[in-house]
């Protein structure tokens, strides 16, 4: 009724359309005001009475409430979805408007933000309804710039969570509050994630503040203390900043890369700084002393270290096997699996997190994955440039292995590296091999050989010598094949008869010796 009135004086009075278009909200508004105030007084006339009558007065008030409410609503839902599909000016103050009228209705007697109510998740209705009018808004104004859609979101979300925590149901002295620090991801995420994206074009600046944020936000998440009232916030910080600056470091490598020409050494800026930011953060929170967050903190160092070797792993291998090249191809290749192998052998040297068995096994199939890569493209010539470093890295941890555990067996600790060492220049044997790969497969033979049996550890001496004896076969092979043609055939049968001869005579101390090398080398570690 209040609302056909204010339309007829409206109607009557000849007022301007805009005035017409806010009328409903207003009216809602102001009914809903009606309704809360008539809650409150409610609430404060039963507490002097009986408990009878503070019932029967409750009951009252509610239903009173609830009436007003629902005639709100039928005003108010009209108005705003006309305001939404049609293209009034001041549609979008409608929305908002309607956004203030969920938000009052939202606030129970016990509250808003500590509130047990069901009324309370109107809340977020309310936050929906502001979010839409302000981008209606902007978007008919013709705003293009992204801020001002996303930073005040963004400010309300952060308020939002700041007041549950201050007036929350959690005493915020002794422990944090789930919902807000939930909310504490959800608004830096809005702040920061859509402006990342965005920086893909336009001018640096807002790559460069963005990420300096971000790196703030993680590196404090890292240095502040750590204790159950601020570890969710804390957390939720260091979580958004990292999003962030993987988000940052993706668009803008992406960015060079479309650029004309090859990418430069701005490239691995935009790559290495932020990656240092986070290992640095990694090493931060690993150091931390609050017990009760030990085992998120040890995840999340972890899961840094391995999320950033994949983001550098996948960039340059993505920049290295593209057409264009300007010379950088094979040194950012090379150093990629010699940094990775690198990773791996210290990770398992200093098995403290963020290092440790997980990461260690992560950056050497990081370091695989890039090796293989390289190799298939062609981008490193000769391929043992970055075979030898995974190869190495194997070695090394099998090393570590070894020497750490007297019960272990050399094959599973060093057979992988050693195949991976000599096995692929030894394949090349059945072809054309370079001079200088035919001396240094021979000489690393000879090399592990001679350790293996040093050092009685069966992998190398049998590896070494199978390598070896298959290296000198391919090798001398174009000699034995010519001798075979130029000495005429009955003489090969002639001498392959005396050896047998010659071994039938001793049989039986040929298999003694031959059980003996046997046992022997069944006796290596």
């Amino acid at each position: 009724m209040l609302f056909l009135l204010v339309r007829e004086v409206l109607f009557a009075t000849d007022a301007v359309a805009s005035v017409f278009t806010l009328a409903p909200p207003a009216v809602a508004l102001v009914v809903c005001s009606l309704a809360l105030f008539r809650g409150s007084v409610s609430i404060g006339t039963a507490a002097t009475g009986t408990a009878a009558d503070n019932e029967r007065v409750d009951r009252f008030a509610r239903r009173d409430r609830i009436a007003l409410e629902i005639g709100a609503a039928f005003v108010l839902v009209p108005a705003a979805v006309t305001a939404a599909i049609t293209f009034r000016s001041l549609g979008w103050l409608v929305i908002v408007l309607a956004g203030i009228v969920a938000l009052i209705m939202a606030i129970a007697p016990d509250g808003l933000f500590g509130s047990q109510s069901n009324r309370r998740h109107l809340g977020w209705l309310a936050l929906a309804l502001g979010t839409a009018g302000l981008w209606l808004g902007l978007a008919r104004a013709g705003t293009v710039a992204l801020e001002p859609y996303v930073v005040p979101v963004a400010g309300v979300v952060l308020v939002t969570a700041a007041l549950i925590r201050r007036y929350g149901r959690i005493d915020r002295a002794s422990a944090a509050s789930p919902v807000a620090a939930l909310l504490t991801l959800a608004g830096l995420l809005i702040a920061l994630a859509p402006l990342a994206l965005a920086a893909q074009s336009g001018s640096l600046v807002r790559a460069v503040v963005v990420a300096l944020l971000a790196a703030a936000l993680v590196l404090g998440a890292g240095a502040v203390q750590w204790s159950p009232p601020r570890s969710h916030y804390l957390a939720a910080a260091g979580l958004a900043g990292s999003v962030a600056l993987v988000v940052t470091a993706v668009v803008q490598t992406q960015r060079l890369r479309g650029a004309p020409g090859a990418p430069d050494a701005r490239l691995e800026l935009w790559l290495l700084l932020p990656a240092a930011v986070a290992v640095a953060t990694a090493f931060l929170l690993a150091r931390q002393a609050d017990a009760a967050s030990a085992p998120l903190r040890r995840g999340a160092s972890i899961a840094t270290v391995l999320v950033w070797a994949s983001v550098v792993t996948w960039i340059e291998l993505a920049v290295a096997i593209s057409p264009a090249d300007a010379g950088l191809s094979t040194p950012r290749a090379l150093l990629l699996v010699v940094a990775l192998s690198a990773v791996h052998v210290l990770a398992l040297w200093h098995p403290h997190p963020p290092f440790g068995a997980r990461t260690a096994w992560g950056v050497l199939a990081l370091a695989g994955l890039a090796a293989f890569t390289a190799a298939t493209f062609g981008v490193v010539d000769p391929f043992e440039l970055v075979t030898v470093p995974v190869a190495l890295a194997l070695l090394g941890s099998g090393w570590l292995r070894l020497r750490s555990d007297p019960r272990a067996r050399s094959w599973p600790w060093t057979g992988p590296g050693l195949l991976l060492l000599l096995v692929p220049s030894l394949l090349l044997d059945l072809t054309y091999s370079d001079l200088w790969r035919i001396v240094s497969l021979g000489v690393v033979a000879i090399i592990v050989l001679v350790i293996g049996s040093t050092r009685r550890l069966q992998a190398p001496f049998m590896i070494g010598a199978v390598v070896l004896l298959i290296h000198g076969i391919a090798q001398l092979w174009p000699w034995i094949a010519l001798a075979y043609s130029v000495i005429p055939w009955f003489l090969w049968l002639g001498g392959g008869g005396i050896v047998l001869i010659v071994l039938a005579a001793r049989y039986e101390q040929r298999i003694a010796n031959l059980k003996s090398v046997a046992l022997r080398i069944s006796a290596l570690r």
